[in-house]
């Protein structure tokens, strides 16, 4: 089951990717650069790092269960494979993110998010959100193991009360 949704997960991600608008050159050049550094200054990218490094242990966890019979050495091995891939991979979001904001945004509102980002409060936001985050996939992870149970649990009896077995 749990593969089921990390398959559905990773489909996502790709579709998104991979269906986002790649035309962000296409835009006035001074708002592609005026959402470039919105992007820098709200830590977009730094926080899409942020939320691959949180879901990476899960993902060793589920293979680590899936196959133990690999040794440790092999997957440590394997995740500094995935790690530097990543880390390669994340400037490619960028252009298509900065074509989302321009979809989505006017000028005005991309000079009126950068003026909140360049304030105090706008830096502690960007210097707490991925503390912030990593706080909230944590109370996350339980809820989606609590709600998981739930769900599980009423699915096997209405299943069962048809007959069926789960």
């Amino acid at each position: 089951m749990r593969y089921r949704w990390m398959g559905l997960a990773a489909a996502l991600v790709a579709a998104f990717v991979a269906g986002a608008p790649i035309d962000a050159l296409a835009m006035d050049q001074a708002k592609h650069d005026d959402i470039k550094e919105l992007l820098q200054l709200a830590g977009i990218l730094k926080r899409a790092q942020t939320m691959a490094d949180a879901m990476l242990p899960g993902i060793w966890e589920v293979v680590r269960k899936a196959n133990p019979d690999i040794p440790q050495s092999v997957l440590d091995h394997t995740a500094v494979i995935v790690r530097d891939e990543l880390d390669k991979a994340l400037p490619e979001l960028e252009e298509p993110i900065i074509a989302i904001y321009d979809a989505n945004f006017t000028d005005d509102e991309i000079k009126t998010l950068l003026a909140f980002y360049r304030s105090p409060v706008g830096q502690k936001l960007t210097s707490q959100q991925p503390q912030m985050l990593q706080e909230g996939l944590a109370i996350g992870k339980v809820w989606g193991a609590n709600i998981g149970q739930r769900v599980t649990a009423r699915l096997r009896d209405e299943l069962q009360k048809q007959g069926y077995k789960l």
